[in-house]
């Protein structure tokens, strides 16, 4: 029940009467603790600051107030200072009940919080959202826009965790970014981080902006930090688009898994020898390549081994490690082939290692796609 005060001209008249002068004392504590234990921090996003009117002289225990915070928190120690009487760290309670500090953004731009003073911390007493889950990702495909499949991409509904497992990064879909204009917030606008639109991958980002929390997404030739526009700080990979010969090559993505609706000869060698070759696959950097491999030579059987440049460059052979990756048999005097599917991590410049256990070998390598955990393992 509201505390029922007594109005400056009933005061001032004499004609308040004494019934209406018995005011339910519970009822005014209550008034009093809404109206004046609370008001809007100032500081900064690490060291808060709150005054009250009138002023606290003394922090005590069960002290109680209504806080709007003016802004994020941008670290888990954050500290709250009450009319200068020193700075207190800031709490919440975690699912076991015990104290813990809060996770960077806990506490939003313009969120009402009811705050304790316990005697030793500050504690949030609000139900708070869950914790980040590290490296979350669900939804959020590409796919190549109907209408101007050339320039534009589609990403879909779904919900990522930043970078840094800060934040949850959450997006309605069907979204369309247009990769030949510069970024404009909006489905439909503007995609690109920089530059002009050339041949290359491009590496799609959601963003999320400080203001308001609210995602979009842009696309950069950097696969780890893009230009980030104003105003947008967290980040998180959640895939890449290659294009080619003026246009967004045509994929399709299930999961980590992208494949190219026309797949192309990345590499042939009729000279592949006894000295590894490290040749580029048209993929993504640090992904996972799946490729149709296809070996031949004359008149002898011929093994290639195919592995990452991180790993050990060894010779392809018959009877010791690591053996060959493929491998033909002897038909006397004829041509000898064979072809297989093979799944090879390529480097941060998309290349892989190659060998042959005979000279003259030849080898083309056709890419069909590759497997992309975009941060899922990180």
């Amino acid at each position: 029940m509201a505390a029922v005060l007594p109005t400056s001209a009933e005061v001032t008249s004499g004609t308040q009467t004494n019934a209406e002068q018995k005011v339910d004392f519970a009822s005014m504590l209550d008034f009093l603790k809404e109206n004046i234990n609370k008001g809007t921090t100032g500081g900064t996003t690490t060291a808060y600051t709150l005054t009250l009117v009138p002023a606290l002289t003394v922090l005590e225990a069960g002290q109680r107030f209504r806080v709007k915070f003016n802004a994020a928190n941008s670290s888990t120690t954050p500290t709250l200072n009450v009319n200068g009487l020193g700075a207190v760290s800031l709490k919440v309670y975690g699912p076991s009940g015990a104290k813990e500090l809060p996770a960077v953004g806990a506490f939003a731009a313009s969120m009402l919080c009811n705050v304790e003073y316990d005697g030793t911390d500050f504690v949030v007493l609000n139900q708070l959202p869950p914790p980040v889950l590290r490296s979350y990702l669900a939804g959020l495909t590409l796919s190549n826009n109907v209408s101007d499949a050339t320039n534009d991409i589609d990403i879909a509904s779904g919900m990522a965790a930043d970078s840094t497992n800060a934040y949850m990064l959450s997006l309605t879909g069907p979204f369309t970014k247009r990769l030949d204009a510069t970024f404009a917030a909006g489905s439909g606008n503007g995609g690109l981080d920089t530059g002009s639109l050339t041949n290359a991958i491009y590496h799609a980002f959601p963003v999320r902006k400080d203001s308001d929390g609210s995602v979009d997404v842009v696309f950069s030739l950097s696969s780890t930090a893009p230009t980030m526009p104003a105003g947008y700080t967290p980040k998180r990979r959640i895939g890449s688009v290659l294009r080619v010969g003026g246009v967004i090559r045509p994929f399709i993505q299930v999961g980590d898994r992208f494949y190219f609706k026309t797949p192309t000869l990345d590499y042939e060698t009729t000279s592949l020898g006894t000295t590894p070759a490290t040749p580029t696959l048209n993929v993504p950097p640090n992904t996972i390549a799946i490729c149709n491999i296809y070996i031949e030579r004359t008149s002898a059987a011929i093994g290639v081994y195919i592995n990452p440049t991180a790993a050990t460059s060894m010779a392809a052979s018959d009877t010791a490690a690591p053996l060959t990756t493929l491998e033909t048999g002897a038909q006397g005097a004829g041509l000898v082939l064979a072809s297989t599917q093979i799944e090879v991590l390529v480097d941060a410049s998309s290349q892989i290692r190659v060998v042959s256990n005979a000279g003259s070998t030849t080898l083309r390598i056709v890419p069909i796609g590759y497997i992309d955990t975009r941060g899922k393992d990180a």
